[in-house]
């Protein structure tokens, strides 16, 4: 009976030790938790704040402000976050210290001047600053930039770019637009004009001569003729007058007698001639030249060209004189300024 009691007695007292073994762990825990439950957190997500919303958000999660760097970002504007080390959701004990990666801004260089050189080599200046976003057009020159070359850029030398997303555009020159001069020869010299400066050309009158067979108002010459030359070019007309008068009065008509006779010697004493030459095109990377024609006859004294134009091939002119006689006349031909051609023409030629 007493053996029984003291079993009992000895299993309450184990039952005992073990529930205070328990309640002991449990103290022990609810104490870790009190003194290490919040000791490790989560680094928060800073990316696109300032540094100062930055430091507001760290120290109301117990952390601190770390170092600050900088970096380019074509993302984030200057001064805005980046990205933070640790980065954001890593975990930190309390009164850690995260630093700051903050924005540049995007990456900027200096806009290089394209005016004048060849497309590839401006994608290639554009390429070697880590600029490959570039758009292209093409349009008709109209500062007289040969085919081919950077005629504009829609930034200007020296601001500063973006790498990225630069929205830089280039024009490439397509050279001087050709176009088709009719010949107006013996047709209305105001309907001439006006077709002509609609289509971009300026219109002069060199001269204005009597003609019995062209009528008052209509073209005797012009220069350039049936041919394509540069839009804008001038077009040179020799415009009628109208047929010689008459003198009605008898008493006056010795006097036209003498004056035609006088007229027919000087014809005579003229010839016209008309030189066919063909100008040697010798420039590069179909690059326009300049052509001045300088005639030396009865009306022209050589010192101004007569005409002027722009070649990337061969090109054939017709040169047209009036020798006087006993005299010679002669023609210089010049392309960018070197003379390719001078020639003398005798009167019995």
């Amino acid at each position: 009976m007493q053996s029984r009691q003291k079993k009992r007695s000895k299993r309450k007292k184990i039952i005992y030790a073990g529930i205070l073994v328990l309640l002991l762990f449990g103290l022990f825990g609810f104490m870790a938790m009190g003194m290490f439950g919040n000791k490790y957190l989560e680094t928060p997500d800073l990316s696109g704040k300032t540094e100062k919303q930055a430091e507001k958000i760290l120290n109301d999660n117990k952390l601190e402000l770390g170092k600050i760097s900088r970096e380019y970002s074509d993302k984030y504007p200057e001064n805005k976050i980046i990205k933070t080390n640790p980065e954001k959701g890593e975990r930190l004990e309390q009164n850690s210290k995260v630093d700051l990666i903050l924005s540049k801004g995007p990456k900027m260089v200096e806009m290089p001047s394209l005016y004048g050189v060849s497309k590839d080599e401006a994608l290639d200046r554009l390429k070697k600053l880590g600029i490959d976003d570039v758009k292209v057009d093409t349009r008709y020159t109209k500062n007289n930039t040969a085919k081919g070359l950077i005629e504009d850029q829609n930034i200007n030398p020296g601001d500063k770019v973006k790498i990225k997303d630069s929205g830089i555009q280039l024009i490439e020159s397509l050279g001087v637009k050709q176009v088709y001069v009719p010949n107006y020869e013996k047709k209305s010299f105001k309907s001439a004009k006006s077709a002509l400066e609609s289509k971009g050309f300026k219109v002069v009158v060199n001269e204005e001569q009597e003609h019995d067979k062209i009528k008052k108002g209509n073209v005797i010459s012009q220069s350039p003729k049936a041919e394509e030359v540069d839009e804008g070019s001038t077009i040179a007309f020799t415009v009628s007058s109208g047929a010689p008068k008459a003198d009605d009065k008898d008493d006056d008509q010795d006097k036209g007698d003498d004056k035609d006779k006088s007229e027919d010697k000087d014809e005579e004493a003229t010839k016209e001639y008309t030189e066919t030459y063909q100008v040697p095109y010798s420039g590069k990377d179909d690059k326009a030249q300049e052509v001045k024609v300088y005639i030396r006859d009865k009306d022209n004294p050589g010192t101004s060209a007569a005409q002027t134009f722009k070649i990337k091939d061969n090109k054939t002119v017709k040169i047209p004189m009036t020798i006087e006689k006993g005299k010679t006349a002669g023609y210089t031909i010049r392309v960018d300024n070197k003379i390719v051609a001078d020639k003398d023409i005798p009167y019995d030629f």
